[in-house]
């Protein structure tokens, strides 16, 4: 068997992965990646990237459809049928980008499914190839999350569809049930409506976003209900989804039945556990479920470290990268024990929402003043016809630090992005207000005065 001995072996192309990549070979080690797939991973080809090319089309159709209201005339016709090819495209030149980048720094990328046979070991078996053992001083796991189904709700690949077959979908129905209420099903939800399909939104959850703070959400379901045209049903559970001929029927946890053209499945993501030996995986996810960190990213086997998805929710790239970096550093020697970090949810509907808060302190009860601003006065906001937009935010009374925000109106991960500077660095919420922003802009409303 062909052998290679490296600094830092990481399992995994995907957004953390690759991260994790750059960050060591600009630290002066020896890196390589081993993935199945081409750079970019499972976000780039299947879920990620083409859910936002979908929002972008989305937003772009019903900037065009709203034109005459600002005295712009545009002939309106929209073709779903280029859809495929625009995601292809655009996955193709991301990852050939990531690739060029990886080569420049000199990191190694192995095609291959890597598994972990013991600390620092990982043999590798690829198509048309021998197989290869890859000896490394650290490992890196970064093997990612998959969509999750049940064997009564599972897609058909025609009529019941789930995020990776948008990055085929020619044609669109007259009418959808979106069965999930989390980011995926959320966002999809409005790309649909915003296309024109008569979308209904059917989640367990007591409110969409459940992560998000309620009367933030509640404002969303408000919106999306007015202005949109979304129907949406909380505490709904489906039991079962199933085709009937060119329809599908849904069934709900009480037996009502709902119908639609199709259903989109959207309940969440499981992660990939398939990287290692049932041994190995004992002692690294002993839950079955996620890979358990012990100190920073480090796991239970010395040398071996885990980052992104697979170490639980919330499953957002930024999180991925920031576990990448820290990693790194604790391989380097450089950090020992990474303190937590804040970092921004972001829901990238039209207009988007977000929420953050306070790594150590949010769970801990302690008292709080709670701050609910609106875009009402906001001019940014008037000139997007969005003035329906919230922000919410939960201060400490002990030292004024922010503990929790939640925001929904236009550039709202930018101005959470604001408050992620303020948790991360100590500034209060009264001196993050002390100094106006630039008008006219959305994030005024964190500095406007009142």
């Amino acid at each position: 068997m062909r052998s290679i001995t490296i600094d830092v072996a990481i399992i995994g192309g995907g957004p953390g992965g690759t991260e994790a990549a750059q960050w060591a070979a600009r630290k002066g080690l020896s890196v390589a990646v081993i993935s199945n797939s081409p750079p970019g991973g499972r976000a780039f080809w299947s879920s990620l990237l083409p859910s936002k090319i979908w929002l972008h089309t989305a937003h772009r159709w019903e900037q065009i459809r709203h034109a005459p209201f600002d005295g712009i005339t545009i002939p309106r016709q929209f073709n779903a049928s280029t859809m495929p090819e625009r995601i292809s495209r655009t996955s193709q030149q991301q990852s050939e980008q990531l690739w060029e980048t990886l080569q420049q720094l000199g990191i190694q990328w192995i095609n291959g499914t890597a598994t972990l046979t013991a600390p620092g070991e990982i043999s590798v078996e690829g198509e048309n190839q021998a197989p290869l053992r890859v000896q490394a001083r650290a490992v890196i796991i970064a093997s990612g999350s998959l969509p999750r189904f049940t064997p009564d709700i599972r897609p058909d690949m025609e009529r019941i569809i789930a995020p990776r077959l948008m990055t085929r979908l020619r044609t669109l129905p007259r009418t959808l049930i979106m069965i999930g209420g989390g980011v995926t099903g959320t966002e999809y939800a409005t790309v649909f409506a915003e296309l024109g399909v008569n979308v209904t939104v059917v989640t367990d959850q007591p409110q969409l976003l459940p992560r998000l703070d309620p009367e933030v959400s509640h404002a969303v379901e408000d919106y999306f209900r007015t202005a949109k045209g979304i129907h949406i049903r909380t505490n709904t559970p489906v039991k079962a989804v199933k085709r009937n001929g060119d329809a599908v029927t849904v069934t709900l946890a009480n037996n009502e039945t709902l119908t639609a053209e199709m259903a989109f499945i959207a309940i969440g993501r499981v992660v990939d556990l398939k990287f290692a030996t049932s041994e190995i995986l004992n002692l690294l996810a002993p839950s079955g479920t996620v890979v358990e960190l012990h100190n920073g990213m480090a796991t239970a086997l010395d040398g071996v470290y885990a980052i992104g998805d697979v170490t639980g929710g919330p499953m957002m790239v930024n999180r991925a990268r920031w576990q990448a970096r820290m990693a790194v550093e604790q391989i380097a020697g450089q950090v020992k024990h990474p303190e937590p970090a804040a970092l921004t949810e972001a829901v990238f509907t039209h207009p988007p929402v977000a929420r953050i808060h306070h790594p150590v302190r949010a769970a801990t009860g302690e008292p709080c003043e709670r701050y609910s601003l609106n875009f009402q006065g906001n001019l940014a906001a008037r000139l997007h016809d969005m003035p329906a937009g919230k922000l919410v935010l939960s201060v400490s009374k002990k030292d004024g630090q922010i503990l929790e925000a939640s925001a929904f109106g236009p550039h709202a991960p930018e101005i959470i992005g604001v408050i992620q500077l303020a948790i991360n660095h100590g500034i209060s919420w009264s001196e993050l207000r002390r100094i106006p922003l630039p008008h006219p802009t959305a994030a005024e409303i964190l500095t406007a005065a009142g």
